[in-house]
């Protein structure tokens, strides 16, 4: 699978659709990137723009998304302030 690269400002990514994985299917996502820690969440519909919750992705850490998760959405966060070049999180379908 290839990494997801999250473009600063963009806000929320949809995972599934950034990879053309079908929603509901088992993830496991990992942070690459030392410098960023994700933001992620579990939901159908894009968070709101400015919304910063969620849970942090720590970097080399594995995030799973559970079989039937209505949405998957991924959201870079600079440890201060945003900006910068992108992230990248590695995706895999889980067995």
């Amino acid at each position: 699978m290839p990494d997801i690269n999250i473009q600063f400002p963009v806000g929320w990514v949809n995972v599934y659709a950034a990879l053309g994985i079908t929603v509901g299917t088992r993830l496991l996502l990992q942070n690459k990137d030392p410098a960023f820690d994700p933001l992620m969440r579990e939901q159908a519909t894009s968070p709101s723009t400015p919304d910063t919750s969620g849970t942090i992705a720590p970097y080399g850490l594995q995030y799973e998304v559970p079989s039937g998760a209505a949405g998957c959405w991924a959201r870079g966060r600079l440890s201060g302030a945003e900006g910068g070049p992108g992230l990248f999180i590695n995706v895999q379908v889980a067995p």
